[in-house]
């Protein structure tokens, strides 16, 4: 689906409606929180002064002036919020019970129930840690369950906490890639995680000791991977200089950095000190002790795939993913038989076809690529084995083939309208009737607007064509030479029917057109055919015509008008001549408006008519 994401037309603008807005708050003891609302005009004006709500115990109705507002919940010190509630669901409480935000999005918020419920602080944090740290300045300590952050001073730091939600701290360094030393509970070390935090339980009357610093000594660094595989480590650093693999002596605290290849290796283990990490292209950790880091991995094997090219200038080929910028390598081809290599990681090519030409067989074994669009970042052929022939046979694309596309109105589509081909170069469209070139490999065509207060209307020959999805104003079809499509904005037109009668002359002289391409058959001109108003009616190889009974302009030997009626078109002559034969029979003979003059007339009445033109016998004759 070529343009529908990008598309899915409708664009829509959305106002929130005005007025007051209004809820109910219940509280259990008002002087342990505070309400504030923030109103704005809309979701992008983000100005305003907080208007403070005075509450009750119980319940309150709180009227709000406008619909899109901000709710803030706050508690008072030595308070905490024990529970907040949203029409039925919890909020989320920052601080562990310090603040809450609530949102109303329009008037379908009016009655919904806000539920704030409070405690003393000292209920709630009804249990201590005692805190200490050598540099307390760099250190990040959280409650884990209610996400508290507590900052920390110098010496022992008497920190309240919940035993029922904040059982659990994670303690690390503030400044991102360093790490803390140490961290003691009661004591005992306690161990870092393979992110170098110190996550664990704590219980009333803990005592957590931090240290922040590394002892000034080195501990060995060593970095297991077998020779045939060592280009998979491309680069080690510590604390940011790059080094080698060597078993080497590394300060403590050190940061160490390796850099591996997993474009052209697989990567089977990675173990630090015999615990199994994340198989990932970098690794870092940090020197808290003697380091022994054990890799595995093993080389890609590549793939031999032979490409199947008519003509290189018109399709390029990338290893791999095309990125846009061109940093993934192209294949050089020639036309004919390419043999290629296909990482056994990746065992897929990207395919760029050039603009203005098209694919006539773009295969691989039994599975068809369809689409000639790069679609921006080129059409991928995956799961490629070796010994695989990918067809890529091209041609220039050469648009030899009309439809007409009819708009009642392109600018009722304010946002835009578009008749993309497959390749999605567009059609220049105007209102009234578009000429469309294209080829076979166009289709399907896609055909759509967008705007405000507009309608999907779209007719190709006169059958409707229902959207692509419902509710959008978005289709695709398959179009042929000398089709009519018609697209109508707003409503539908009225339909008008056309018959026609040959009255003088051969009706096999006579061609009825609508919509400039579309040939009625003399089989259904007494019928007659219904269409649209608005539809271009145009008579080929007639002389003289009549309108409703009214003479109409016929100019080389045609003759066009507008459908915007029933309308009786009767064909008074279908060639022209200078003169009429002596022994011609007896002829009725009409004017230039197709007003009968003479009836029954002979070569002599013809002879002493006044000069001018007239239609004699069905054939146009000037004196």
């Amino acid at each position: 689906m070529r343009r529908i994401c990008a598309f899915l037309l409708l664009i829509m603008a959305v106002t929130l409606a005005a007025g007051a807005v209004e809820i109910n708050v219940t509280i259990d003891n008002p002087g342990r929180a505070t309400l504030t609302y923030l109103q704005y005009a809309n979701a992008d004006d983000y100005t305003g002064t907080p208007v403070a709500v005075e509450l009750q115990p119980g319940a309150n109705a709180v009227e709000i002036a406008q619909d899109y507002t901000i709710m803030t919940i706050t508690a008072t010190e030595g308070s905490l919020l024990t529970s907040v509630m949203w029409k039925g669901g919890a909020v989320n409480m920052l601080g562990g019970g310090v603040s809450a935000q609530v949102y109303l999005y329009g008037s379908n918020d009016a009655g919904a129930v806000l539920e704030i419920a409070t405690a003393e602080e000292a209920d709630v944090r009804s249990s201590t840690l005692t805190v200490a740290a050598d540099d307390p300045e760099v250190v990040h300590f959280m409650f884990t369950g209610s996400y508290r952050t507590v900052e920390l001073g110098e010496g022992d730091n008497s920190v309240p906490f919940a035993p029922d939600g904040e059982g659990t701290v994670r303690v690390h360094h503030n400044t991102p890639g360093r790490v803390l030393y140490r961290v003691l509970r009661n004591g005992d070390a306690v161990a870092a995680n393979s992110n170098q935090a110190f996550e664990f339980a704590v219980a009333d009357g803990d005592r957590i000791d931090i240290a922040t610093a590394f002892p000034d000594e080195s501990f060995p660094l060593t970095i297991n991977i077998p020779d045939e595989v060592r280009d998979a480590v491309t680069e080690v650093r510590i604390d940011g200089k790059k080094s080698t693999m060597q078993p080497r002596s590394v300060p403590a605290g050190s940061k160490v950095e390796i850099s591996l290849d997993t474009e052209n290796f697989r990567i089977n283990k990675v173990a630090l000190n015999g615990e199994e990490l994340t198989v990932s292209y970098y690794i870092t950790f940090v020197m808290t002790g003697e380091m022994t880091l054990d890799i595995e991995a093993e080389a890609y094997a590549m793939l031999s795939v032979v490409l199947d090219v008519t003509d290189p200038a018109q399709v390029h080929v990338y290893h791999g993913a095309y990125v846009v910028g061109g940093y993934n390598d192209e294949y050089q081809l020639t036309a004919g038989l390419n043999e290629v290599q296909v990482s056994e990681r990746t065992r897929y090519i990207t395919v760029m076809i050039e603009e203005g030409c098209y694919f006539t067989d773009f295969s691989c074994g039994d599975v068809q690529y369809s689409g000639n669009s790069n679609y921006g970042y080129g059409i991928r052929v995956e799961n490629l084995c070796d010994g695989d022939v990918v067809k890529l046979h091209t041609a220039a694309i050469v648009r030899d083939k009309q439809f007409v596309l009819y708009i009642d109105n392109k600018e009722a589509a304010e946002y835009q309208f578009f008749c993309a081909r497959s390749d999605h170069s567009e059609a220049e469209l105007h209102t009234g009737y578009n000429f469309v070139d294209f080829f076979e490999g166009d289709n399907p065509i896609e055909i759509g607007w967008a705007g405000e207060n507009i309608q999907f209307h779209l007719y190709r020959n006169g059958e409707e064509i229902a959207p692509v999805y419902e509710n959008t104003t978005y289709a695709a079809l398959d179009v042929a030479e000398g089709d009519v499509v018609k697209a109508f904005t707003t409503d539908l037109p009225p339909r008008y029917n056309l018959t026609v009668a040959v009255r003088g002359g051969n009706p096999e002289d006579v061609t009825v057109v609508r919509d400039h391409v579309g040939v009625v058959p003399p089989s259904e001109w007494e019928s007659g055919v219904s269409d649209f108003a608005g539809t271009l009616v145009e008579l080929r190889g007639v002389v003289g015509v009549l309108l409703n009974g009214a003479g109409a302009d016929v100019v080389n030997g045609k003759c066009s008008f507008i459908l915007d009626s029933d309308c009786a078109v009767t064909i008074l002559g279908t060639n022209e001549a200078q003169l009429v034969p002596q022994d011609a029979a007896a002829v009725d003979v009409y004017d230039a408006q197709g007003v009968l003059i003479m009836r029954d007339a002979t070569h002599g009445d013809v002879e002493r008519l006044p000069h001018g033109f007239y239609i004699v016998g069905g054939r146009k004759v000037v004196r």
